[in-house]
């Protein structure tokens, strides 16, 4: 690859970075981690990958505002099909349900 076909592919990633970061809605800020985006509110920080299964992946970040550490899981087109949106809705019920120092 010539020097001026790296400087064009460089530009145009730039671009698309400029791009995305105009996209992104206030206080939130986009991260790509296993070759996936990340669109998570400012006060998670430090976004590392923990694991990813069928319906998702779940990253270990800090929590600025509490002072410590959580789990994100970003699901993989929770409303597809209806069983998807049921099993969302689900998984959402039963966290809100929690009482667990670590679920909040």
């Amino acid at each position: 690859m010539t020097g001026e076909r790296k400087r064009e592919k460089m530009a145009a990633q730039q671009d698309v970075e400029m791009q995305e970061a105009a996209n992104t809605k206030e206080g939130f800020y986009r991260v790509e981690l296993a070759k996936t985006a990340w669109e998570v509110p400012s006060r998670y920080q430090d976004l590392s990958p923990i694991g990813t299964g069928a319906y998702g992946t779940v990253c270990a970040a800090y929590d600025t505002e509490k002072s410590v550490k959580v789990a994100v899981k970003k699901l993989v087109r929770p409303f597809q099909t209806v069983i998807h949106a049921k099993r969302t809705y689900r998984e959402l019920k039963y966290l809100q349900h929690m009482k667990h120092e670590n679920v909040s």
